[in-house]
């Protein structure tokens, strides 16, 4: 473990979810580990990494790091990086899927509140996006996410109505539990429910299958984006990607 006039480095596992730069061209990582849950990490310039002779950070990337804390911040010391292999050979589907995940991700959880549960589901979708198509993925592990957080509906028991479209043309939807005077409810098929209830129980082990029609795909991506948007009263902006 490495020391600083801060002290001694603490370890920690991570997903990466966020690159960004500040003023002084400092990368910033957002981080959700399995030790403190979401947190924000200074990684020094492309040029400290590669005289230090790191790793690159891509995101969705599984990081094992040391860093100091202070006062809530952590700057970076020792860290392997391990990319997947979608995201090292990028197509833009699975650029644009896996922005709207993250967007998903920062949208629901809390920073500084580790949970294994949300690491565990962060990792297999990391994985399942290497032989899984990434757009199914998504849906599948945006909606675990909404159950992680407490959110999910009860297919049964929601009110779903048309409530205008994005900018791309995708339909958007207000989902919840009250009856809108005036306005026509949402029909949704047996089908629909029974699916929407099964991407919450489905497990990512390999070999595992889930049977969704594509018309129920198109209403349970539809209705996420518009359930995440409305539960966290902020705008998934990845969505301006979606063609």
């Amino acid at each position: 473990m490495n020391r600083s006039k801060h002290g001694p480095a603490g370890s920690y596992d991570g997903v990466v979810l966020r690159i960004r730069k500040n003023s002084a061209g400092t990368r910033v990582l957002t981080v959700f580990t399995a030790q403190k849950g979401l947190i924000r990490i200074f990684a020094g310039t492309v040029k400290q990494t590669a005289k230090q002779g790191g790793s690159p950070f891509l995101l969705l990337s599984d990081i094992s790091f040391e860093a100091w804390e202070k006062d809530g911040g952590y700057t970076l010391s020792e860290y392997e990086c391990r990319n997947s292999r979608a995201m090292l050979d990028l197509e833009w589907q699975t650029y644009v899927y896996s922005q709207i995940f993250t967007d998903i991700e920062l949208a629901l959880l809390p920073e500084a509140e580790a949970d294994m549960r949300v690491f565990a589901l962060l990792r297999a979708y990391c994985a399942g996006i290497n032989t899984k198509d990434v757009r199914t993925a998504t849906i599948v592990a945006g909606w675990q996410l909404v159950g992680l957080a407490g959110l999910f509906p009860d297919p049964e028991n929601v009110y779903v109505y048309r409530d205008g479209r994005y900018a791309n043309g995708m339909r958007r939807w207000h989902i919840g539990t009250a009856r809108r005077e005036g306005r026509l409810s949402e029909r949704l098929s047996p089908v629909l429910k029974e699916q929407w209830e099964s991407v919450c129980s489905y497990t990512w082990e390999r070999g595992t299958t889930l049977r969704l029609t594509a018309a129920a795909l198109q209403y349970l991506e539809e209705f996420l984006y518009s359930y995440v948007s409305e539960c966290s009263e902020r705008e998934l902006k990845s969505l301006q990607l979606l063609c």
